[in-house]
């Protein structure tokens, strides 16, 4: 027979419960947190640290791990005020990328003078030197440089009118990949599909392929393309067509962790009036162990090549643009890499190619722009692309651009962006929308003009501060400013130093 406690031994007892549930349970919660962020669950780790920094906000560490996460998960206010709580604290002696991804937020908000002082806050950091750093130095100046052309692209803006497409084509979800072909806008999007009964089993929620037609004055209802197309068990997106349109490609895509996929390109084709079930591309165009994805057509010198995004090795790092000649037969010649002009060691992604005007557009985060990933053309001549150049603002904006696309009658650019204004559900910037603008028929897009670009980027550049040695350059004066003309003060300051 067991006998009871006594009073006072069990009052013991439970009095000590409380701390010892509440201690087990924050080294629980650090532990599903990291488990979360191995997983790159982002939004479950934020929700994970941010219990913990709710219980304690003075550890470092979990405000830092706090920061990064609502970051990745798009809460950049968020993490901007956990980052500013971090680099108050440890300025930059254990975690000195504290610096960099908070002049990263200030750069998406278009803050631009400011992010520049933390980029170079970042760089100048004494744990930046370190080998491990050397990536993010590299980027930091780039972006240092990429805050001063964004000033002088915000105040020569290209003169189209770029249109949210309204609630008939986007949600609170992201809409994306969009591009018109034959009067149908065809696009991908994450939505929930409604159940038809109550007891109905809940559906997994997929990327999927939808139509609209673009005839009438307002756009028609949605609708999702069928279960040829759009498999019931994995994820479909980027849909791409021939010029005839006797064949279509897209992407499949299987979760490789929570937020992160792995995609083949499959095809269909069109035989009796119907599109028949999607079989997978073999190699050379799907590799084993690597990701292919975001397909489009483009007639070069009248032959037919498809470009592709793909993690396959030869590249420049991450994601990079490739493209493959079609032979007359079908099949596909060895992808060929768009080169290290427009592959950097960060994600291109979005290939369009333009055929009449040898036009080659895509994203990226490396390339100089307003932040995020920008949208970019770069000239394709004798074989190879040219140095990229920014498409220009309001077609980018300080957040993500991608998906740019024009119909074939050049008369209108369709574009994916989780800019301000995109709708959204509970994180403002969660999710892509769908824009447009109109060109006119067959013009060539505008370009900002250079010389006005250099003369902004001098702009940005004034007051210029040189700094000399006592008496140096109006000798027994206590004034902090001089008359002389800059190039026999540039002259001085060149021969001292």
């Amino acid at each position: 027979m067991i006998k009871p406690f006594r009073i006072t031994y069990a009052l013991l007892i439970f009095s000590l419960i409380p701390c010892f549930v509440v201690s087990q349970s924050n080294k629980t919660i650090k532990i599903q947190a990291e488990a979360a962020v191995n997983d790159k669950d982002w939004y479950s780790a934020a929700v994970l640290y941010g219990k913990l920094v709710a219980r304690d906000s003075s550890v470092v560490s979990v405000n830092y791990g706090y920061a990064d996460a609502s970051r990745l998960n798009f809460d950049l206010d968020i993490a901007f005020y956990w980052y500013t709580k971090v680099i108050a604290v440890d300025n930059g002696k254990k975690f000195p990328l504290a610096f960099y991804w908070k002049a990263q937020i200030l750069q998406y908000k278009g803050n631009y003078k400011e992010a520049k002082k933390w980029y170079a806050k970042f760089s100048k950091s004494r744990k930046a030197k370190a080998a491990k750093y050397s990536y993010y130095v590299t980027k930091a100046g780039i972006q240092a440089e990429a805050c001063d052309l964004a000033q002088v692209l915000m105040s020569n803006p290209v003169s189209y009118k770029i249109v949210h497409l309204d609630t008939a084509i986007n949600s609170k979800v992201s809409e994306y990949a969009a591009f018109e072909k034959a009067s149908m806008l065809y696009f991908s999007a994450l939505r929930v599909i409604a159940k038809k009964y109550a007891d109905e089993e809940e559906k997994p929620l997929l990327n999927k392929i939808y139509s609209s037609d673009t005839k009438m004055a307002k756009w028609q209802k949605v609708k999702i393309l069928d279960t040829n197309i759009n498999a019931t068990y994995i994820h479909n997106a980027n849909i791409c067509f021939n010029d005839d349109y006797t064949q279509m490609i897209i992407s499949r895509c299987r979760n490789k962790n929570a937020t992160e996929y792995t995609c083949d390109l499959y095809e269909s084709k069109f035989v009796s009036k119907k599109w028949q079930p999607m079989s997978k591309l073999g190699e050379p165009i799907n590799l084993k162990g690597t990701s292919s994805s975001m397909p489009s057509y483009a007639n070069i010198n009248d032959s037919t090549f498809l470009f592709f995004t793909s993690t396959r090795g030869g590249g420049s790092g991450g994601y990079d643009i490739w493209y493959a000649y079609k032979k007359p037969d079908g099949s596909f010649d060895k992808p060929r890499n768009a080169g290290p002009k427009v592959n950097s060691p960060d994600d291109d992604i979005t290939p369009w190619y333009v055929n009449d005007q040898k036009l080659l557009y895509f994203s990226s985060t490396y390339h100089k722009g307003l932040g995020g990933f920008d949208i970019f053309r770069s000239v394709y001549d004798k074989g190879t692309f040219g140095e990229p150049t920014n498409a220009g603002y309001p077609i980018n904006s300080s957040y993500n651009d991608i998906y740019h696309s024009v119909n074939k009658e050049g008369t209108f650019a369709y574009l994916s962006s989780n800019r301000i204004g995109s709708f959204f559900e509970h994180k403002l910037n969660c999710c892509n929308d769908i824009y447009r603008y109109q060109l006119e028929p067959k013009a060539k897009p505008q370009v900002v003009d250079t010389v006005k670009l250099i003369q902004g980027q001098l702009k940005v550049l004034v007051p210029l501060t040189l700094y000399f040695h006592n008496d140096e350059p109006d000798a027994k004066t206590k004034a902090i400013t001089t008359k002389r003309i800059t190039k026999s003060l540039r002259r001085l300051y060149c021969f001292k130093t």
